[in-house]
């Protein structure tokens, strides 16, 4: 077995703190832009005339964009490490920002270019963990990951700020801004940022890394952290619809009230890696795909309006120490091939969060129950649930401190 303390055992032991504060300001900032043209899509439909569906494509453009490349760029972080990747991102990202603002672009094919380009940022997350998860030991990797995961609170912030400075000052200047505040982050990713030991990313071949789906590990994470990031991003989708027509709660309030859980869901992560480093990533996982279930199947018997969202919110809190702890599980077995396994992770659990948003709307169709998407729900992390054992016994890590290469 391999160990991952080398000569610069010193710094990992401590960690790298400019590395962790970077990073999570890269990542925050890339979650906010990434999703910039959400808030920005009722200033573009009249300026450039454009129809309904659209500002639906442009809107969704960067989304798709992101999804699709998480495991393109996840290989190249691993080959040439994430911060030399993460600086060309941003970079790339920055002139996708001033190019919407340029007058010369008048056409919607010209707006869908920039938007793909804006897509980038999309990928923060598999510069962010490859580079936090290298300057940690084993035993911090679950509540340090966790902590890296907090950048999603970018999107949050896109969608409370960016409407208010748009109103004020016009969506050029919001993208100006947010063009500049990339070019700041870049500044202190570049300043601070510790790129990963060279003898690590040298030795991870382009071959190599594809021969990570050689390892029935990587389907296994794949699929539990697409029930658990899957569900709670369908869940924050579908809360809005499901107050407002089964209590006749407000579409604002039940927009804070989204905003809520996706809030806790993010400060979760961190302590569900810290319950998987104590306890282990399996017995944190345990506990998460039972404490969901006997929730959501509380909600199946129509519970009144205050326990109802209380076990809402409780749910996406509680899948958050579920999204923490899947990471610890694959920092110990894939330390070398971080940057491909968080790709293919995040795009398992980005487009499971689609799907399962749009299979919880066509059960409500089809069905006229919501509680029928409650019961798919309670079936997807009752599965994930009795897989558990399988993954427990042919783990071959036996402490949660013990780190071990992959060797497929």
């Amino acid at each position: 077995m391999t160990t991952h303390y080398s000569t610069t055992a010193a710094v990992k032991f401590n960690g790298h703190l400019g590395s962790l504060l970077s990073t999570l300001l890269y990542s925050a900032v890339s979650f906010l832009v990434w999703i910039l043209l959400g808030p920005l899509s009722i200033d573009l439909a009249k300026e450039f005339s454009l129809t309904t569906s659209q500002i639906g494509l442009l809107v969704a453009l960067p989304i798709l964009t992101g999804l699709l490349l998480l495991f393109p760029v996840g290989l190249l972080v691993d080959h040439f490490g994430p911060k030399r990747i993460g600086l060309m991102l941003q970079m790339l990202v920055s002139l996708a920002l001033l190019g919407l603002t340029q007058s010369s672009v008048t056409t919607v094919n010209e707006l869908y270019a920039w938007g793909i380009l804006l897509g980038l940022a999309g990928t923060s997350l598999v510069v962010a963990i490859p580079l936090i998860s290298h300057w940690y030991p084993s035993r911090f990797q679950g509540r340090i990951l966790g902590v890296a995961a907090l950048g999603g609170i970018g999107t949050l912030l896109t969608a409370f700020l960016v409407p208010t400075l748009v109103d004020l000052y016009g969506w050029q200047l919001v993208c100006q801004l947010a063009a500049m505040t990339m070019a700041f982050t870049m500044l202190i990713f570049q300043l601070l940022a510790k790129e990963v030991s060279p003898s690590v990313a040298a030795q991870s071949s382009l071959s190599r890394h594809f021969q990570i789906f050689r390892d029935s590990y990587t389907l296994w994470y794949c699929f539990l952290y697409a029930v658990t990031f899957g569900c709670s991003i369908s869940l924050s989708a579908s809360i809005i619809m499901y107050c407002y027509e089964y209590f006749q709660i407000s579409p604002s309030t039940s927009s804070i009230l989204a905003a809520l859980g996706i809030l806790g869901g993010l400060l979760c992560r961190p302590l569900g890696g810290w319950l998987a480093d104590k306890v282990g990533g399996v017995a944190t996982l345990k506990m998460t795909f039972s404490l969901v279930s006997i929730a959501l199947l509380s909600l199946v018997w129509q519970p009144n309006m205050v326990l109802a969202i209380l076990t809402l919110l409780i749910t996406m809190f509680v899948l958050g120490l579920g999204n923490g702890a899947i990471f610890q599980l694959i920092s110990l077995r894939f330390f070398r091939q971080m940057g491909v396994i968080t790709g293919l992770v995040g795009m398992a659990g980005g487009f499971s969060g689609l799907l399962l948003t749009t299979s919880f709307g066509w059960l409500r169709e089809v069905t006229g129950y919501y509680q029928t998407g409650f019961l798919f729900y309670v079936s997807l992390t009752l599965l994930a649930l009795i897989t558990l054992p399988g993954l427990m016994q042919q783990l071959r890590f036996t402490r949660p401190n013990q780190r071990e290469w992959a060797t497929v």
